[in-house]
């Protein structure tokens, strides 16, 4: 195998999505999110990043993260939304 086909280290990390969680929450730049979305893509599972930044509450922060995170979800079609 070639080191371009060999499965690698990160790949055989991911064994679960709190793994694949951890190595996307690690990245520091937007090459290295790409290539571990590809990563964690590959095990079946449907990455999806998103950032909170600013100085607030603990309180205001999880109201910060919430959003984002559903929003993001939303965004990259993970979750539908749905008229009621």
């Amino acid at each position: 195998m070639t080191a371009s086909t060999a499965p690698g280290f990160l790949e055989n990390s991911i064994a679960s999505p709190g793994t694949a969680a951890m190595m996307l929450a690690l990245t520091q730049t937007i090459y290295d999110e790409d290539l571990a979305k590809k990563l964690v893509a590959k095990k079946g599972l449907k990455p999806v990043v998103t950032e909170v930044g600013g100085k607030t509450s603990f309180y205001d922060f999880n109201e910060r993260i919430n959003r984002a995170v559903i929003g993001a979800c939303l965004n990259s079609g993970l979750i539908e939304k749905k008229e009621q």
